[in-house]
């Protein structure tokens, strides 16, 4: 790569390499370093050499052009970060099982699948929307933690029907330890394995124990009772089979893909609702020419979900909002061997 250029490195400790700021603030210090190095900066923790990437044609390069320089990082024996609580679901898996899982779970998301689930989500919206007017004129809202109540409600009512009503209360704030523990967890290599007694260890382990007796409790009684199917994602997953008809996931499989949809259904869609409406609030006249998309609907009553295909309006205001404040801020990838980006050089991970 003779007419590459070097990525600019981030100053920092010539021991520690940029371990405190990382550890004290992420998302502010990757932050800074855009502002003061652009799109491309390098950084190091310990010995470890990372790059942060964030022009959309550096990702397209990295995550589809050049995807099999820039692989997924999960290894079994030593999962990191999200691994830590989703195993080999979707979103971590590679590979053959990644191809297997991908082809078992897209007729899940068709739009005859997901038109089925519309009644559950309309009804959540509708009982939020009730709530709030049963406060009164004058009354204040946490937004954020209201849209977390209603995709709570919603991926709760669509991924497991009523089955777990009486246990959601302990799923949603272990899954927010267990992911809060893998995220800090994955830029710092001196952090200790789950088996070590540490205070973040044990309430990590006491949230991964709910979660697991909670979802494996259900896929036992759901397989063990096929008749009490409702139509919902876990009946859907339990029924995936592959074009030559052949088994189906195991509950390990299982267990892992309820996380992984849970999780992506629940946390990142409550983050794009939040700050969607933040944006209209700072934005009156994206907001008004929202409304009177809405009002040529039919009346609410008579909503069909083909009827969220004319929105196009609504569906660029969530494409802008995706834009500016993406959910998902941070996609890790290692660099298997030496690449080239966008004119700059990157040398390929000498770490395990």
């Amino acid at each position: 790569m003779p007419n590459t250029r070097p990525v600019p490195q981030a100053k920092g400790d010539f021991l520690l390499g940029h371990l405190r700021p990382l550890a004290a603030d992420p998302f502010r210090t990757l932050s800074a370093w855009w502002h003061d190095y652009g799109d491309a900066v390098g950084f190091r923790v310990l010995t470890r050499q990372f790059y942060m990437l964030s022009h959309p044609d550096m990702a397209e390069q990295a995550l589809v052009r050049q995807a099999d320089k820039f692989v997924k990082m999960y290894d079994p024996q030593k999962p990191k970060g999200l691994e830590l609580v989703l195993g080999q679901g979707l979103v971590t898996s590679r590979g053959d099982l990644w191809r297997n899982q991908r082809r078992l779970m897209q007729p899940m998301f068709q739009r005859g699948n997901l038109s089925a689930l519309q009644p559950q989500i309309v009804a959540a919206g509708r009982e939020m929307l009730r709530r709030w007017h049963r406060l009164g004129d004058g009354a204040q809202v946490n937004l954020c933690s209201e849209m977390m109540r209603l995709t709570l409600e919603v991926i709760t009512q669509t991924m497991f029907g009523t089955s777990v009503l009486d246990r959601i209360e302990a799923i949603a704030p272990a899954l927010d330890t267990a992911l809060r523990h893998a995220a800090a967890s994955l830029l710092n290599p001196l952090a200790l394995p789950p088996f070590v007694p540490t205070p973040g260890n044990r309430a990590f382990n006491r949230a991964m124990a709910t979660l697991d007796g909670v979802v494996y409790d259900i896929i036992e009684h759901r397989r063990a009772n096929p008749a009490a199917a409702g139509g919902d994602l876990l009946d859907m997953l339990l029924q995936a089979r592959g074009e030559d008809g052949g088994a189906g996931m195991s509950d390990r499989q299982l267990r892992d893909e309820v996380l992984t949809i849970f999780s992506a259904g629940h946390e990142t869609t409550s983050n794009l609702l939040s700050w969607t409406l933040y944006l209209l609030a700072r934005h009156p006249d994206a907001l008004g020419r929202l409304r009177r998309e809405l009002q040529d609907l039919p009346a609410e009553e008579d909503w069909q979900f083909a009827d969220l295909q004319t929105l196009e309006y609504c569906k660029a205001v969530l494409h802008e909002s995706l834009r500016l404040r993406p959910p998902v801020g941070v996609i890790m990838r290692k660099i298997r061997q030496d690449a080239e980006v966008e004119g700059y050089r990157l040398a390929a991970a000498v770490w395990p």
